[in-house]
């Protein structure tokens, strides 16, 4: 006992007078500096990919009236990791080195809706000018054998420091909400402990079937998605288009009671609405044509539009 005790005041004094020093805290504040300069312009190189699919799902929303994005999750790799990759790929463990080599440091993961809608943002990220591609897998074309789906692609994005312009490399990552959904099981259940292998294998197995259901209801969901989509564009009937029909009647000089009509009919999602002014033929002694005019207006309320264009035919007929 009296060893061990010995043993552990030494070792406590050599940390407290080593390890502990400010000559050596000064020495791993110096040297984790580049380290840490490292991390910080990936982090910068992720804003900017993460702005770039931010303002690209914004344009889509406002002109298109539809988000592709779902949700986009950023991350990067911890030191631990970068060390354990070193090790794996067996590269120097240079700064350099693992700039050049370890190529997903920085990740950016896009969900989307649809699964067209994958490859629609990866085309509109790399026709981008400050953006170069460095490579791509489609593991949607070619699953990986566990049943893994997803679009990576590798970018060089540019960052502005204040005396210069880096290049650093981004890992993109593009998937539907169904196949995050299955990444994300698989990946917690990968790491389960004491599985027996047999087990293990039909488990595999189980995962590869249920990733052809997610594949199955990815592409189902996106032909419910294109007919209504082609069902909305079509030309609908009068009768379906016909909102609500109306009469309003009025005394103006010798009309006794004509009475006008409005038809709305909506267009598209614009705010616009056609009108037809019709003149009850009795009221006049005449029969008039049922359509005087249509023309389109905006913003008005229906007793507005009423007076508005029953005095334009009046005055048009010279009454």
């Amino acid at each position: 006992m009296g060893i061990e005790n010995y043993i552990g005041q030494a070792r406590d004094q050599f940390i407290r007078k080593s390890l502990m020093s400010d000559e050596f805290l000064d020495f791993m504040k110096e040297n984790m500096l580049p380290i840490d300069t490292l991390m910080a312009n990936y982090h910068c190189a992720i804003m900017e990919i993460e702005t770039k699919f931010n303002v690209l799902n914004k344009q889509f929303s406002l002109q298109y009236d539809r988000n592709p994005i779902e949700s986009i999750k950023v991350r990067v790799k911890s030191m631990e990791s970068i060390l354990k990759k070193v090790r794996r790929k067996n590269i120097p463990l240079t700064l350099e080195s693992i700039e050049q080599n370890i190529r997903d440091i920085a990740g950016v993961r896009v969900v989307c809706s649809f699964q067209d809608d994958i490859y629609l943002l990866a085309d509109c990220l790399l026709n981008q000018d400050d953006i170069t591609l460095i490579e791509i897998k489609d593991y949607i074309k070619n699953p990986k054998p566990g049943g893994y789906r997803s679009l990576h692609l590798i970018v060089e994005v540019p960052i502005f420091l204040q005396s210069e312009k880096k290049q650093m490399k981004v890992e993109v990552q593009l998937r539907t909400i169904a196949m995050d959904f299955w990444a994300s099981l698989e990946h917690k259940l990968r790491y389960k402990k004491n599985i027996p292998p047999e087990e293990a294998s039909l488990l595999a197995k189980e995962l590869i079937e249920c990733a052809e259901i997610s594949s199955s209801l990815d592409m189902r969901m996106e032909k419910i998605r294109n007919r209504i989509t082609k069902a909305a564009l079509q030309p609908q009937s009068n009768n379906r288009n016909t909102l609500r029909a109306f009469h309003v009647s009025c005394t103006i000089e010798n009309f006794q009671r004509p009475f006008l009509c409005a038809f709305i009919h909506k267009n598209g999602r614009s705010a616009v609405y056609h009108l037809a002014v019709c003149i009850k033929p009795q009221a006049v002694g005449y029969s008039p044509p049922s359509c005087i005019s249509c023309i389109s207006i905006c913003s008005h309320s229906v007793s507005d539009i009423s007076i508005t264009f029953l005095t334009r035919w009046l005055t048009m007929t010279g009454s």
